[in-house]
Formats: C-alpha cells, sequence, structure tokens
C-alpha cells in the first residue's frame, strides 16, 4: 500500500500547481521492496500519452539497489480550481454535561 501512495505522491507532484484527481493507475511490480533499503521514486513525463489541460500523465519509476521495483502510469484529471478555501468548523461536544441540559 505504501508504494501505491508514493505512485500517488508522485502524480500529484507532477501536476503541480494544477489540481486535480487521480483518475488512472497502472502498476507493474517486478521484485519486492525490501524494508531495510532506500526505495527511490522518480516521476518522468510519458512517452506515448502528451499531457492536456484537462489530463496529465506520468510515469512513476521505483528503484532499489540498481534495479527497478515497479514501474507505473498515473493520470490526473483537471478540476476546476476552487474559487475560495472550504472550511469546516466543529464545535467541541462538553463531554461532561448530559444532553438537553
Amino acid at each position: 500500500m505504501l508504494l501505491l501512495q508514493a505512485v500517488r505522491q508522485a502524480a500529484y507532484r507532477s501536476a503541480f500547481p494544477r489540481r486535480g484527481v487521480l483518475t488512472d493507475m497502472e502498476i507493474r511490480f517486478f521484485r519486492y521492496a525490501e524494508l531495510t533499503s532506500a526505495c527511490w521514486i522518480e516521476a518522468v513525463p510519458t512517452a506515448g500519452e502528451p499531457a492536456t489541460p484537462d489530463r496529465h500523465p506520468v510515469r512513476v519509476v521505483a528503484s532499489q539497489n540498481g534495479e527497478v521495483v515497479f514501474t507505473a502510469t498515473a493520470t490526473i484529471n483537471a478540476t476546476a480550481p476552487a474559487s475560495a478555501p472550504v472550511r469546516v468548523h466543529a464545535t467541541p461536544w462538553p463531554f461532561g454535561e448530559a444532553l438537553g441540559s
């Protein structure tokens, strides 16, 4: 799951400053990633599918100890920029008080 999250973050970072939603992800694993060694994640532009204003494909390659662990293709579909940030406010529940009092 951690490697899938790495692909997601690399795709969003490569699409910056555009906002979008990850809609497609295709991964091909070649070997296990070991916990005792660093795993390098690299995002590169895709060769076959060019980016458009509303679609940003990216190729992600993970390597460890000089060997490729996996390759992935992820696509970010652009969304309209928000006009203002959404803020959510919550009022803490008075846990020490009874309901209705």
